[in-house]
């Protein structure tokens, strides 16, 4: 079981990494605005788009079906190698 982390902490991740939020969001098709909400603590998380980014954040503890080429990113990005 993987450790959630901390809106505070996805978004430190960003600065850490280099990496824009625009960017991250059109790499898993999701919306920037959205992403900008969770990661500001302004959404809860529950259900639909906004579930499906904090797990992907790795904000929250669930499973979610990915298409395979995302499966295969968020695989790598965990530490885990290609099939």
């Amino acid at each position: 079981m993987r450790q959630t982390i901390t809106p505070k902490d996805a978004l430190h991740g960003f600065n850490l990494r280099g990496e824009s939020q625009a960017a991250w969001a059109r790499r898993y098709g999701v919306s920037r605005h959205l992403l900008c909400e969770i990661l500001h603590g302004r959404r809860k998380c529950l259900r639909g788009e906004s579930h499906r980014i904090a797990v992907l954040l790795g904000i929250k503890e669930s499973e979610i079906f990915l298409p395979e080429s995302l499966a295969i990113a968020s695989s790598e990005r965990n530490g885990h190698e290609r099939p």
